[in-house]
């Protein structure tokens, strides 16, 4: 009994021992393992820092060759992020320099890169132009002075009422309403007489017009329309009025301003039957 107790101690013991051996195998074994694996990162570094240098070379292994385009991703990764975060991420970026000199580049480029940018939009800000102001309404235009102007009229209402004294081969030029010339508008020109203005209506109306001037004297009207002085009877003729007051100023030189009324008028008693007695 006590044998086998002895003999179950001793396998105990060399169980333990056994044990304690293998853990420590392992630990070496693993121990071994992580050294091997930090020497080939050391060593792919190398290739990294080599390849990135001022000389140009790099390491001709496998392993150097995948972990420099592995750096050459995380470079690429730290310029994209350096451009995107401005002045913050410009110096964090550039720090890889030690593992690839175009990586540290990178980071100078991506903060050079944003701050250009900043600039560029606070620049922009500040150039917006001012709205153009709105162009001056065009000046309306002038109206044109209207022309001075006179107003004539020729009449022979009286001879209606003293047909019995009229010639009986003036009857047919004597009008019905006993009007031969309507009144109208006569533009005044400069220098303008009762007799310029007249002789310019009848020639416009298609009126013949009858009258007589010597050198030194005024124009004498004859006739107008036909009717002439002493066909109605011994003391028949034309007579005229200048705004309604009769003249007995010769017609050639009575000057006329604007906005005269001008009326000749047939009488057949010397002006007494139109209210111009003395006219003639």
């Amino acid at each position: 009994m006590k044998q086998h107790a002895k003999l179950i101690l001793i396998l105990g013991c060399v169980a333990v021992v056994l044990c304690g051996a293998t853990a420590v195998g392992l630990a070496l074994a693993h121990q071994s393992k992580v050294a091997a694996t930090a020497q080939s990162a050391d060593a792919g570094n190398a290739g990294v820092t080599v390849g990135g240098g001022e000389s140009g070379t790099s390491l001709p292994s496998a392993s150097s060759g995948r972990i420099s385009a592995d750096s050459g991703a995380t470079s690429s990764s730290t310029k994209t992020d350096g451009a995107s975060s401005g002045n913050r991420s410009g110096g964090a970026a550039g720090s890889p320099a030690d593992a690839s000199g175009k990586a540290g580049a990178g980071g100078a480029g991506g903060s050079a890169a944003s701050g250009s940018n900043g600039k560029g939009g606070g620049a922009a800000g500040s150039s917006t132009p001012a709205p153009a102001p709105a162009p001056a309404p065009a000046p309306a235009p002038k109206p044109k002075p209207k022309p001075a102007t006179v107003t004539i009229s020729v009449s022979c209402r009286t001879v209606l009422s003293n047909r019995d004294k009229l010639k009986a081969s003036k009857k047919s030029v004597v009008p019905s309403s006993g009007v031969i010339l309507g009144s109208r508008s006569v533009t005044l020109q400069s220098g303008d007489t009762v007799f310029s203005v007249l002789k310019r209506a009848c020639q416009a109306a298609g009126v013949s017009l009858d009258y007589s001037q010597m050198p030194g004297y005024s124009a004498y009207i004859k006739g107008i329309g036909n009717l002439e002085e002493f066909d109605c009877g011994p003391q028949s003729g034309w007579v005229y009025s200048v705004n309604g007051a009769y003249s007995s100023t010769g017609c050639s030189t009575y000057v006329l301003k604007a906005g005269d009324v001008v009326a000749f008028r047939y009488t057949c008693n010397g002006g007494a039957d139109v209210g111009a007695s003395g006219a003639r």
